[in-house]
């Protein structure tokens, strides 16, 4: 049995974004459970669910529930609700240890329908060991996804009455994949990911992505770019790009840049523009007790309302009146564990 958890308190200068508000949130507090059983030497079966608290309520979701058969270290076979292989974070989206800062970066990995925590389905994925030092990891897989958005911008943007915060959009016949290289530089690994499949009740779904990242000594540099299509309905691009480093075993210091810029096809010229747009520079300082605990303190500058706003059944007033911050600043405070 694994875990992982986390608390955090947030304000803003203003408006809602991540866990803070201009109040200040003590609310959001998590805990995951990953259970693993190794049934024979070939068969091993996952699950994974996860208990948030937040100020709407406690939620429980089940991130993952497959069972894995493996032929060899190069073919395994996966199948149920599996987690996701995209990007570098997809698969350990709520683990606070793996990252320098307390949410993963939102550009690309926020509620803007580009990466999904995983699939329902089949895969395969399997690890090469080449010459020279090089190596590759791939996946294939093909079944059903679900993508958690943040509806209320695009709503406003499109005239509609703002009734929810977030929707679930599904799609089915998908199929995807993803290839991880390992170079002869010891840490730096590069990657590529993409998946297509028909948005129920929409067109074509598609994401493709591309990765780099170097862990070696004190150091942490991570960059990512993901691009997601839904076929005459919309279009968006999320970049970051971080870098993180440790002063001695305890002290890290990190930065981060992050660009989202989305398009609605049947609105071209939207009246309020920063409701489609997210750019965000992040500064934090971390103080780790032992790799499996940590306290994170960080100052976000976010300008756009993608993701920052008033309350969601507030925006579409705010952004007609002219009240619409487009800035906001958050300082977040938080502690995340694993074991």
């Amino acid at each position: 049995m694994h875990g992982f958890g986390s608390w955090a308190y947030g304000k803003t200068n203003g408006n809602q974004y991540l866990v803070g508000d201009h109040d200040g949130l003590y609310d959001h507090v998590e805990l995951g459970l990953n259970v693993v059983a190794n049934l024979t030497e070939r068969l091993r079966v996952v699950g994974e669910a996860e208990w948030q608290d937040d100020p709407e309520g406690t939620e429980v979701e089940l991130h993952y529930s497959f069972a894995e058969w493996t032929f060899s270290d190069k073919l395994k076979m996966r199948a149920g609700k599996v987690k996701q292989p995209f990007g570098i974070s997809a698969e350990v989206f709520d683990v606070g240890t793996l990252r320098p800062f307390f949410a993963l970066p939102q550009s690309v990995y926020g509620p803007a329908d580009l990466v999904g925590e995983s699939y329902k389905g089949i895969g395969f994925t399997g690890h090469l060991d080449l010459k020279a030092g090089w190596g590759l990891t791939y996946d294939l897989y093909g079944g059903g996804q679900e993508l958690r958005e943040y509806v209320a911008p695009e709503e406003v943007i499109l005239g509609e009455e703002v009734t929810k915060s977030f929707e679930l959009e599904r799609t089915r016949n998908m199929v995807g994949g993803r290839v991880v290289v390992e170079t002869p530089v010891v840490g730096l690994r590069l990657g590529a990911s993409a998946y297509t499949g028909h948005e129920v009740g929409l067109t074509r779904r598609t994401g493709v992505g591309a990765q780099v990242e170097y862990l070696a000594g004190p150091w942490s540099v991570r960059s990512e770019y993901a691009r997601g299509t839904v076929k005459d309905n919309f279009e968006a691009n999320g970049f970051y790009a971080e870098v993180a480093y440790h002063i001695d075993p305890h002290w890290q210091v990190a930065g981060q840049y992050g660009r989202l810029t989305t398009e609605v096809l049947q609105v071209p010229e939207p009246a309020a523009p920063s409701l489609l747009d997210h750019k965000e520079v992040a500064l934090g300082l971390n103080y780790w007790w032992t790799p499996n605990f940590v306290f994170k303190l960080s100052f976000h500058h976010v300008d756009g309302n993608r993701f920052a706003g008033p309350d969601p059944l507030e925006l579409a007033q705010a952004a007609a009146s002219g009240t619409l911050k487009e800035k906001t600043n958050l300082v977040l405070f938080g502690a995340q564990f694993s074991f």
